[in-house]
């Protein structure tokens, strides 16, 4: 094995290791961003436990440091570098895709732009991008008698602060709170924007106002998204009146800048100043004037981005992401020692990344059973993706549909699954250990059943039969409650220790008392951060609580079995508040945030958890300091948020979000806030809601608890708890097919050669087949890119295993 020599002493980052980190960062959301918003590849390659985009900027690293090596004989960046860099990529990449960019803003601006509002007061101000009220203040705050009174020939005049050429054509959400439940036949209330010679309506009411669902004051929210300033040489007046003998109480009149979203949908045209002075001033909102060279590295550096309207939205997002993953890094770090030291969990999915870079097993690159894989793998995964290209090319690839060889209707939907194999899920899998996946494959069965149960008894006939989220809700509660137990010693003895201000134990990487104290920090800026979004406190706290849980098993389950794919944990947080209440107990706003966070958390977000222990243990192992380690796992996901909206945004202000055909990231999602507004309206109606089965969430939490019970005590009990966690989530319907054969592999390796040839042979094959998936995802960008010239992008992963 060569020799570790970087270019700083052993266990340093230096500045070398931040420069190629923050270059692979930044290749690495460029390269989500052009890959699956420009050219439309799925973007499932991305919301891999191992994301292949990353991996690709790792590897870039790599055959940098290998090319010094060659020439000089010394490597640019030591191991301890490449660990942190490798970590910190896995960090922050959720953000760059699913886990944030990719499905925030066509989410949090579904209410305004789909002019939702009966429930955009639930929408809390900071939680979405706009610019400042023009009107705040300007009018009371509702309540009983408040309200300025519009009658016929007494309007309500409000002027803007800000000229008509100063936001001609600028896109405004125009929005006022009315009473008028007494509206006669024919009557009206208008809302204008009038400057000297000019007049539009911006919004019109024909009929006696309601109570909002989120509002019980007997007022209701009207208004309009989208409406342009018109171009004014003096002052703008914002005019409501009544005519036809209607009349109203008007309260908290609003005008909200848009540009950030209608910038972010519709793109920004870079011209010159000169140009810029001849354009029409309602056409200048969506024209960028660049002067010169200096314009044109602003434009790079700012990407043409009105960040000033997204300021405020991406400080309380990321600061959220980073508290809440700051709070579970502190609790996995106060386990880390009877997770790693005492059980010895077997950490696979540092073995894989590990052996990449050179911290786990030796030669990975000169060993002939990871290039004879690759080879392999690369040839089966590019006959797959060119036969959906051309149909000459045979069709290898493995994906049988069940139901075709189990059509009884007896069997209900249990057979309605595709098994299908994937090189990349297969290389990753054979890194677990042979418990784990028989317990992931039985555990999905197991789950499919209940379909075939539900059939035969009348079961399915119940509402969200089989409730998969909330099994899955149980599951990890339980779990959490067995962690809990098994590490109550060390707990306990942790709790004494700093209770006597004893000396912390040096060899721990992340002392107890440091990490207690990183917890309560985080809970003490959660507690700010809730009250600075105006958020029920209780509310607030259970969801939070839950997604610590969450959090803390999503990084148990990692280390000790292994994940292969997002969308691993619970779908719905909120679920847990309906179950304890909703909005009836909790109020509006905090359910729906539990809406939105849940719409990217539950994706690819909790890779982060485990990420993190691997992390500490990979640089503890390299003797990287313990401060660079924290900071980097406890702010890696909110790096990637902030990287992310320089990439996502760039482009999409350039293009324009409906120009781009990745529309899932920009599309409104009102279907995702079906169950929200059917239990507001319930409420509203003094009704019940849905809400969630607590029978199947006590059911999922009984049988992990007996699953876990029994492999305690009986060691011959082979069946691991994590088939139960994951039997009903999306993640293992999609790669069981691919652990059945990491399963027969694997047990085939250890039957006829033991642990020396799962070490030597098995796992650098493994990551050939992994690697193999990489190079397929490249060539489907240079395809794409240099030969279907706009054409068919949407389909060019379709056939890549």
């Amino acid at each position: 094995m060569i020799p570790d020599q970087g270019g700083t002493r052993r266990g340093q980052f230096g500045i070398l290791g931040l420069t190629a980190f923050a270059f692979a960062l930044v290749a690495s959301a460029a390269l989500v961003q052009y890959a699956h918003v420009v050219l439309g590849l799925t973007s499932e390659v991305a919301e891999h436990v191992l994301p292949i985009p990353a991996i690709t900027a790792l590897l870039m690293l790599l055959g940098v440091n290998g090319v010094a090596l060659a020439c000089s004989g010394r490597r640019l960046l030591s191991r301890a570098q490449l660990a942190c860099i490798a970590w910190g990529l896995l960090l922050a990449s959720p953000a760059l895709t699913q886990g944030f960019w990719h499905r925030f803003v066509g989410t949090v601006s579904t209410l305004p732009r789909d002019e939702q509002f009966a429930f955009i007061d639930a929408l809390p101000d900071r939680l979405w991008p706009h610019g400042p009220d023009l009107l705040a203040g300007r009018t009371p705050d509702p309540g009983p008698e408040a309200g300025v009174a519009v009658l016929p020939g007494q309007p309500l005049d409000l002027p803007l602060p800000a000229h008509g050429h100063e936001i001609a054509g600028r896109p405004f959400l125009v929005t006022a709170l009315l009473a008028a439940s007494d509206l006669a036949p024919g009557a009206q209330i208008t809302c204008s924007l009038i400057g000297d010679d000019v007049e539009i309506v911006a919004w019109r009411l024909d009929r006696p106002t309601r109570a909002d669902a989120v509002r019980k004051d007997g007022f209701e929210r009207v208004g309009a998204y989208g409406v342009r300033a018109p171009a004014s040489a003096g002052a703008l007046v914002m005019r409501i009146s009544a005519d036809g003998g209607g009349r109203a109480r008007v309260c908290n009149v609003r005008m909200l800048s848009v540009a950030a979203l209608e910038t972010t949908l519709r793109g920004r045209r870079p011209v010159t100043p000169e140009r810029w002075e001849q354009l029409d001033p309602a056409r200048r909102a969506g024209a960028l004037p660049i002067a010169g060279a200096p314009g044109k590295l602003s434009l790079v550096a700012t990407g043409g981005v009105p960040w000033s309207e997204w300021g405020v939205c991406l400080t309380a997002w990321a600061s959220f992401m980073t508290l809440l993953m700051g709070a579970v890094f502190g609790c996995t770090m106060l386990l880390r020692k009877p997770w790693i030291e005492h059980e010895r969990l077997p950490l696979p999915l540092l073995k894989g990344v590990g052996r990449l870079i050179g911290v786990e097993g030796q030669g990975l690159w000169n060993n002939r059973w990871f290039w004879g894989a690759f080879a392999a793998a690369l040839l089966w995964c590019q006959a797959c993706y060119w036969h959906t290209h051309i149909e000459a090319v045979p069709d290898p690839s493995i994906a049988l549909p069940l139901k075709a060889y189990f059509s009884d209707p007896g069997w209900g939907h249990m057979w309605e699954v595709l098994f299908s194999v994937s090189a990349v899920y297969v290389g990753i899998a054979v890194f677990f250990e042979l418990n784990v996946l028989a317990s992931l494959v039985a555990g999905f069965w197991l789950f499919r059943s209940l379909y075939w149960l539900g059939q035969r008894t009348g079961l399915d006939m119940e509402p969200g039969y089989p409730c998969r989220v909330e099994l899955q809700i149980g599951s990890y509660l339980a779990y959490f409650v067995v962690i809990l137990f098994l590490a109550r010693r060390h707990l306990l003895e942790v709790a004494k220790r700093i209770a006597a201000g004893e000396r912390q134990p040096s060899s721990e990487p992340v002392p107890p008392r440091a990490a207690l104290l990183i917890v309560l920090a985080c809970l003490t800026g959660a507690a700010a951060w809730c009250w600075w979004i105006g958020l029920a406190p209780a509310g607030f706290a259970v969801l939070l609580a839950y997604l610590i849980v969450i959090g803390v098993v999503s990084a148990r389950l990692r280390a000790e079995c292994g994940l292969l794919f997002g969308y691993f944990t619970p779908y719905n947080a909120t679920l847990i508040l309906s179950t304890l209440g909703g909005v009836a107990q909790f109020g509006p706003q905090v359910v729906l945030f539990g809406f939105l966070a849940s719409m990217f958390l539950a994706t690819t977000t909790f890779h982060v958890p485990g990420a993190q222990l691997e992390l500490i243990e990979a640089g503890r192992r390299e003797g990287v300091r313990a401060r660079t380690l924290a900071v980097l796992a406890i702010g890696g996901l909110g790096l990637g948020i902030l990287v992310g909206a320089w990439a996502f945004l760039s482009i999409s202000s350039g293009i324009g979000g409906d120009n781009l055909r990745f529309a899932w990231a920009y599309d409104t999602k009102m279907w995702y806030f079906a169950s929200f507004t059917t239990e507001v309206n319930a409420q509203q109606a003094n009704s019940a809601g849905a809400g969630a089965s607590t029978t199947a969430i006590g059911c999922g939490a009984l049988v992990t608890a007996l699953v876990a019970g029994l492999r305690q005590c009986f060691a011959g009990f082979w069946l691991h708890p994590v088939g139960i966690l994951l039997g009903s989530s999306n993640m293992l319907e999609n790669v069981w097919g691919s652990c059945v054969v990491a399963l027969l592999v694997r047990g085939a390796a250890v039957r006829f050669g033991g642990a020396q040839a799962v070490r030597e042979r098995l796992l650098p094959a493994g990551l050939g087949l992994f690697i193999a998936g990489v190079a397929t995802y490249l060539i489907a960008i240079l395809h794409g890119t240099l030969l279907l010239q706009g054409s068919g992008f949407t389909r060019l992963l379709t056939g890549a295993p």
